[in-house]
Formats: C-alpha cells, sequence, structure tokens
C-alpha cells in the first residue's frame, strides 16, 4: 500500500486554507438563518396576541353576561312579588310589554325601550307578559307567561329568562 504524504511548503498551506474554509463555514449563522428565526419568533408573537385579544373579548362578554343574568332575575323577581292582577292587564292569549314604575306596571302594545345601567354598562330591558288560558274558560286566565330579555351592549351576551306566574301562587 503506498501512502500519500504531501510534504514542504504547499502541503502545509493547502491543509491550512482548507481547513479555515470548512471552519469557516460552520461558524457564526448567517444572514438568512437570522431572517427565519426572526420570521418565526414574529409568527408566534402574532398568534400568541390574536389569542389574547379573544381571551379578553370572551372575559368581557361573559362578564357583561353575568350582569344582564343579574338584571333579568331582578326583573323577574320583581313580578313574581307583584300581585297577579297588577300584571295582568289584558285578556286571554293577550301579550303585553310592562315597564316598571313606581307603585307598578305600566302595560303596552310595543316596547317601551326601557334602559337600566348596572356598573356603568347600559341594559337594553324588555318584560313581555302573555294572559294564558291552559283550560280554554274565558273570561278567566289560568296563568301568566314572564319573559325578560336583558341587552347588555355586547349584542352576544343578551340573556332571556322565561318563568310562569299562576293565581295559585298567590295563595301560597
Amino acid at each position: 500500500m503506498k501512502r500519500l504524504v504531501i510534504g514542504g511548503r504547499a502541503g502545509r498551506a493547502a491543509l491550512a486554507d482548507g481547513g479555515r474554509k470548512r471552519r469557516r463555514a460552520r461558524a457564526g449563522t448567517t444572514l438568512i438563518e437570522v431572517m427565519m428565526g426572526v420570521l418565526i419568533l414574529a409568527v408566534v408573537a402574532m398568534c400568541s396576541s390574536l389569542l389574547l385579544t379573544r381571551t379578553h373579548a370572551t372575559l368581557v362578554q361573559q362578564a357583561q353576561r353575568r350582569v344582564a343574568l343579574g338584571v333579568a332575575d331582578a326583573r323577574l323577581e320583581a313580578l313574581r312579588a307583584s300581585s297577579y292582577q297588577s300584571i295582568c292587564q289584558m285578556g286571554n292569549n293577550a301579550t303585553v310589554f310592562v315597564k316598571a314604575v313606581p307603585g307598578g306596571w305600566v302595560a303596552s302594545p310595543v316596547d317601551p325601550g326601557e334602559v337600566t345601567t348596572v356598573a356603568g354598562l347600559r341594559f337594553g330591558l324588555t318584560t313581555q307578559v302573555t294572559a294564558v288560558d291552559l283550560d280554554g274558560v274565558a273570561p278567566v286566565t289560568d296563568c301568566l307567561l314572564l319573559v325578560v330579555t336583558a341587552r347588555p351592549p355586547s349584542a352576544a351576551a343578551r340573556v332571556t329568562l322565561t318563568t310562569y306566574c299562576t293565581k295559585l301562587e298567590e295563595k301560597l
């Protein structure tokens, strides 16, 4: 077997130069690598900011929905606390909108556009009452269908509560 030996000055220069080229290619980062790293970081930061924005919007909407639920529930409780006759101001199977006034309720054939403010937010409030005759014996109304809708500034957080109020509840 023959062994190739590079000797002398030319051989040492060739080895030294080739080694530098290989080391230079491995050492440090190129501009392309830096730009790709910056691009990846920018995409991650943008996705994170979109996620945080969406999460914040959802939290605000849920908070408004909780307040709207409290507003609607308070209205239903006020209706339940009222006498049946003060709410029932119409004939059988008729639907009216009622608005709270000092000392009772005022019926109207159209939504009066009632607004209440809670925690600095304005909530639209609609109270709808339908007289229901279950047994068909007129002119006696057997129960009232009460529907309360609270609309906060965020339209998606609307809350509607429905219940029945009967004459029997007054006797209990």
